[in-house]
């Protein structure tokens, strides 16, 4: 979803337990597949992107690091995650951001065809 104007304010985003910025934070109510994980201690929320792709957001209990969180991370816990997220009305507030991807293709393609990777790559 774009930033829209109207539902955007200047709020204060928690880098880190010290650092705290002002940030152009956009808040929507609706409803959102969520997880609170106690064990883990962090709150996860499913952001569908498109039919196809979404994101899940993680953001830790108060005292937890990120970095806790992260070294938890490994893809049986995401697929747990995953399995567990029950949908209910939420606010959520983001800051803006943007996202970003290169990839080779050389790497991703490498097990292609080779007649395919070819007339592809030349």
């Amino acid at each position: 979803t774009a930033f829209q104007p109207d539902k955007t304010s200047m709020e204060e985003f928690h880098v880190d337990e010290s650092v705290t910025v002002s940030a152009s934070t956009m808040t929507r109510t609706g409803l959102y597949h969520h997880l609170n994980d106690k064990v883990n201690r962090c709150v996860v929320v499913k952001l569908s992107l498109s039919e196809r792709s979404y994101m899940l957001l993680v953001l830790p209990h108060e005292g937890v690091t990120i970095n806790e969180v992260e070294s938890k991370l490994l893809t049986n816990l995401m697929t747990r995650w995953h399995q567990n997220l029950q949908e209910g009305l939420l606010e959520l507030s983001l800051p803006k951001f943007s996202m970003t991807s290169v990839n080779d293709l050389r790497d991703l393609l490498t097990n292609m065809n080779p007649e395919l990777e070819a007339m592809l790559l030349g």
